[in-house]
């Protein structure tokens, strides 16, 4: 199948929304789809070509990339990228040589196939739903849908009841797994110089000032002063405004790594962890009882034991046989979790265990296998 996957992200960071559409990609393409990624050319030209962007992902499989031209200006997203993206699609579906489906996380970006009624062509890619119009319009329009998880699906059936879905996840390839397995707590922990005695409870993701989610681990190592707080992510002037933050609390056991640039970097602290944390927040995400996060499925490759929020989103892949999961937005549940997980560590390693195996089974590569038969039966001229 031809395959395009088109999303309005910035292709020269592996934020959270590119590293997924990669991973989809790359994934589609191991199956021997010919895949697209179209993204927008942001930021001058010579510093964006596709062996650039695909070096700053995690690639398994190669894949074409496509960039649409962008104003130099950052501006608001709707002018500076869905705008750009929007009328290439436009143009796209006025010709004869379109591809057999055009999958995006935007769903405006689908609006120009179901007007010139290609529906059969669009395919939504949920991360969330949020009820709008513009949703409920594409829902009524296209033959197929795709969803992280199956909150998201149950919820867009009330507004679309007859539509297909297939549940993606979040998932990692299977290399991710083998690398989980080979490489030792030890090990990483060596090759990031960490050589403190105290167990490490490692968070990895965004980091920024008046995030509620810092603010509940900053309460958890100010309980759990025996303990390191590794934290990665954040740009330098957000990792030195928290770091005044923890200066004036008097915490002594949070470690602030700062902005990582590669995958390598990434996955040692994760293996490093006694405990990893993923602790979305209402007040962060609004719609977190449908975002999955990416990096729980990077988390439970480890084998170390996983503490998340007990949103609906994560429920396809959590469940209390192979992690914690803890009441949302509640730091001293969160707290006694990890209080609980310190004092019964044979506890942790056999979530952890569990974890390997259910991420293994829902790897990216058996994912796109079904995908690539769901969107072959679903998608029609």
């Amino acid at each position: 199948m031809r395959i395009s996957v088109v999303s309005p992200v910035d292709p020269r960071w592996a934020g959270t929304n590119a590293i997924a559409d990669v991973r989809l990609c790359s994934a589609l393409a191991d199956q021997g789809n010919d895949v697209e990624w179209i993204v927008p050319s942001v930021g001058p030209r010579r510093e964006i070509n596709r062996d650039t962007v695909l070096s700053l992902h995690d690639v398994v499989r190669r894949f074409d990339v496509r960039f649409v031209r962008t104003p130099r200006r950052d501006g608001p997203r709707a002018v500076a990228r869905i705008l750009p993206l929007l009328m290439s699609q436009l143009a796209g579906a006025v010709i004869q040589h379109y591809p057999d489906c055009i999958i995006s996380r935007d769903v405006r970006l689908l609006v120009p196939l179901l007007a010139t009624r290609r529906k059969g062509r669009a395919v939504p890619w949920l991360h969330e739903y949020r009820g709008k119009f513009i949703e409920h319009y594409v829902f009524r329009k296209v033959s197929c849908l795709l969803a992280t998880n199956s909150a998201i699906a149950t919820d867009v059936q009330r507004h679309a009841r007859n539509v297909p879905a297939f549940i993606t996840g979040n998932p990692v390839f299977e290399e991710r797994v083998i690398y989980g397995r080979r490489t030792t707590k030890e090990v990483a922990r060596r090759m990031l110089g960490l050589n403190h005695a105290r167990p490490f409870i490692v968070y990895t993701g965004k980091l920024y000032p008046g995030m509620r989610e810092l603010e509940y681990l900053l309460d958890a190592a100010k309980n759990l002063p025996d303990c390191e707080f590794l934290m990665t992510g954040g740009q330098p002037p957000a990792v030195r405004s928290i770091q005044a933050e923890i200066a004036i609390r008097g915490i002594q056991n949070v470690a602030l790594i700062g902005f990582l640039q590669g995958a390598e970097e990434t996955r040692l602290y994760q293996q490093a962890a006694d405990i990893l944390v993923s602790y979305y927040s209402i007040h962060d995400h609004p719609f977190a009882r449908h975002n999955l996060p990416n990096k729980l499925a990077e988390y439970m490759t480890t084998g170390n034991p996983v503490i998340v929020a007990d949103f609906p989103a994560v429920r396809d892949l959590a469940t209390g046989e192979n992690a914690v999961l803890v009441a949302p937005d509640d730091a001293d549940a969160l707290i006694e979790a990890l209080r609980n997980l310190l004092r019964d560590p044979r506890r942790g390693s056999r979530l952890g265990a569990r974890a390997q195996t259910v991420v293994q089974e829902h790897s990216f590569e058996r994912v796109a296998e079904h995908l690539t038969r769901f969107l072959a039966s679903s998608t029609t001229n």
